[in-house]
């Protein structure tokens, strides 16, 4: 049974690899072999992987080809030997020499340099990520990118910013690099012991270490250094673990790296894994290239300058003025005025205007202390103040009747003056909102209080429209109550815009899910059938008496390979659906080229695409977006324009990208936009306000759609000569 799963591994490994080689050439892609002593899901290997692969990836001037194996996942038993171990990884190189060879943590470089000589004798090899106490002498052909984990100065992290600290829970898990990390750690932490209770994790299930953190004593921490398998041989993803420890624990949680701040960590001195990243990509670079005339040395990466995280600060109650020197302060939350200043400001300085007219006309109005006649005047003079007001005004008796309106509120509503006294100024409001608007006034009135309503008031040409009435009581200098003066304006066009946004919101959440839901019913109703049908085919040949025909079970491993190359290909279209991994591999213009080949021959439309003068180096924001919006663009014509011919020109300019994608379909009026194709163009207008671009769509019934966009690039980026 060994022999024949180590078997459909490699077949099936093959069949991969002879899908990839139709895509592309492999003589022209380099070959990196990425050794990992544990599984790679498991911290710390994730963590590193998904920094270092994509970033040597784009610094590579040449394709590179990844093959990665976990020596503990070869290994069929604790007990298989070490051929077996070879055999796999054979097995996955399908008789390719690797270009480099990179292992990643102690047990697999010392299986790398055990075997090299068997697997790839003439490769050079890259140590990544591997503490220093695990580098030996290396060759000339070698290098290695050590790290110094420091123990002790996590301790002393946590003593500084938490100086009355008594217990330490550590958490570490019980896999083989746990375990050398907790005798590591155990020896380090034992010149504290005199001032804290260390409290391991190591013979705890994971269920258990969380109960644990849970009911943790005053004047406690943790410290989550490494945990892959708990006690009970169950393994774990670090970023889950995380995230379910810091939603029970009790006391403040620290860690050892750099990617796991900001879920749940505190902060302090940690392994840049960013920092390792690059120096892992420059060493390999050089590697690769054959730059190195002898043994390339490279410093120990030791801990980076103290970072922390300000929710887990202000959550524990922890000073900043406790932190070392030198911190960074990142996830801040703004403040109320830094989120809302330009609002507020306005809010401000609209009320401050409105105050002062109101406080101006009721200091005018308080000046009546003598006679009717003064009165009339100074009410005479308001009334021509108010007639030159931008808003509309009125004012109101002790009867609570309307005594003046101003010509804003007339020329709005299209009524006479007279039509608007008394309780006439009710008319024009709206049936639905009359009662509401009543019920606030009059209670404001009884209360001599302000008062701020909002109701639909009838315009001149029979159109409501929502206003914002706000409104002061009067007092005249001897106190008496002389009514209210108030003003309203017009926030119609507002609340459409929140009722759009509204709107919007739903659609895009609604498409979203319909999207989720495509992919959830073709991984369920075809790739898991159809892998459900070639594992009953390989039992099948599994349990095939021995002795029999080994012809036809040759021909049935070949079909089932050839169902697998293909299940292969149905999950990479699937894959590049969602993202194209043409765009980050072969640039925009490119990827561009061949999603229109792939529409056209899909819908049986002419896609015609051009380019000229496109950057090959274009930040990956503005590809992602540009060729996010292409995809919209075409998805429009080829939908809903039920266009024969499309074109997509991308244009490089000085300073620019210029987009234009022109369809000879039914065209349409941009006024009366369907419901669909208004969320597709809103998502395109969306996507560009990110990189600053423009978008404008030319289109009328019949006459087909055009659609054209520029979007703004940095001085910096070296366009190609056109």
């Amino acid at each position: 049974m060994t022999k024949l799963r180590l078997a459909t591994t490699a077949l099936f490994t093959l069949a991969v690899l002879h899908c990839a080689s139709a895509a592309q050439a492999q003589d022209v892609n380099r070959l990196v072999l990425v050794l990992y002593s544990y599984e790679r899901e498991f911290a710390p290997h994730r963590a590193f992987s998904e920094l270092f692969l994509p970033d040597l990836s784009r610094a590579s001037g040449q394709p590179v080809d990844y093959v990665e194996v976990s020596l503990q996942a070869a290994r069929v038993s604790q007990t298989a030997p070490a051929d077996t171990m070879v055999t796999h990884v054979q097995a996955m190189l399908a008789g390719r020499q690797p270009d480099l060879v990179v292992p990643i943590g102690g047990p697999a470089a010392v299986f790398a340099q055990r075997n090299r000589h068997q697997l790839f004798p003439s490769a050079p090899m890259l140590l990544a990520g591997v503490d220093r106490r695990f580098v030996t002498d290396l060759s000339e052909n070698d290098a290695a990118v050590a790290v110094d984990h420091e123990p002790g100065r996590l301790v002393e992290n946590i003593l500084t910013v938490l100086p009355d600290t008594k217990t330490i829970f550590v958490i570490v898990g019980a896999s083989h690099l746990a375990k050398a990390w907790h005798a590591e750690m155990k020896a380090e932490f034992r010149r504290f012991e005199s001032r804290v209770t260390f409290s391991w994790a190591n013979e705890l299930s994971f269920k258990q270490m969380l109960t644990r953190s849970a009911r943790l004593p005053p004047h406690s921490a943790i410290l989550f250094a490494i945990l892959s398998v708990d006690a009970e041989g169950v393994p774990h993803i670090e970023d889950r673990a995380l995230t379910d420890l810091h939603r029970v624990a009790n006391a403040p949680i620290f860690g050892v790296r750099s990617t796991q701040l900001g879920r749940g960590i505190v902060g302090g001195r940690l392994l840049s894994m960013e920092d390792l990243s690059r120096n892992t990509t420059r060493v390999a670079l050089r590697l690769l290239d054959n730059a190195s005339d002898g043994p390339i040395s490279t410093a120990t990466q030791t801990l980076a300058a103290p970072a922390f995280d300000w929710r887990e600060l202000r959550r524990w109650g922890i000073d900043e003025a406790r932190l070392p020197p030198g911190s960074t302060i990142r996830f801040r939350e703004p403040t109320a005025w830094e989120r809302y200043k330009r609002p507020i400001v306005v809010f401000v300085a609209i009320a401050g205007i409105q105050a002062l007219l109101v406080a101006w006309l009721v200091a005018n109005l308080t000046r009546q202390r003598r006679g009717q006649r003064s009165l009339r005047a100074n009410e005479a003079r308001f009334r021509q103040l108010s007639d030159t007001a931008p808003v509309m005004l009125w004012t109101s008796g002790p009867d609570r009747g309307c005594t003046h309106v101003n010509r804003a509120r007339l020329e709005f509503t299209g009524r006479p003056l007279e039509s608007e006294l008394g309780n006439g100024w009710s008319d024009a409001v709206h049936a639905d909102d009359v009662a509401g608007w009543v019920e606030t006034y009059t209670q404001a009135f009884e209360r001599r209080e302000p008062s701020r309503t909002k109701y639909r008031l009838r315009r001149h040409d029979g159109e409501y429209r929502w206003i914002l009435d706000t409104a002061v009581p009067r007092v005249l200098a001897d106190g008496t109550f002389a009514g209210y003066v108030g003003s309203g304006i017009d926030v119609t066009d507002l609340e459409l815009a929140k009722s759009s946004l509204s709107n919007l919101s739903r659609r895009l959440m609604h498409e979203h899910e319909e999207e989720r839901a495509m992919v959830a019913r073709a991984l369920t109703d075809d790739l898991c059938q159809q892998l459900t049908l070639l594992m009953i085919r390989l039992r099948e040949f599994s349990q095939a008496p021995a002795g029999g025909d080994d012809g036809q079970i040759r021909m049935g491993v070949e079909e089932v390979g050839r169902q697998l190359a293909t299940l292969s290909g149905e999950i990479f279209a699937m894959s590049d659906h969602l993202r194209s991994s043409k765009l980050d591999i072969l640039g925009l213009a490119v990827a561009t080229r061949l999603r229109c080949r792939e529409l056209s021959a899909i819908h049986g439309v002419t896609i015609d695409a051009h380019d000229e003068g496109v950057p090959p180096n274009l930040p990956e924001n503005i590809s992602l977006v540009l060729f996010r919006v292409i995809e919209e663009a075409l998805h429009n014509a080829l939908r809903h324009a039920a266009a024969r011919r499309v074109t997509v020109s991308l244009h490089g300019g000085p300073g620019e990208i210029q987009l234009e994608v022109a369809d000879d379909g039914v065209g349409f009026d941009p006024q009366t936009v369907t419901t669909d194709r208004s969320l597709g163009l809103a998502e395109m207008r969306e996507r560009l306000n990110l990189v600053d671009g423009e978008c404008t769509i030319e289109s009328r019934p019949g006459a087909g759609t055009r659609v054209r966009v520029r979007v703004p690039v940095r001085a910096d980026v070296h366009l190609a000569a056109v």
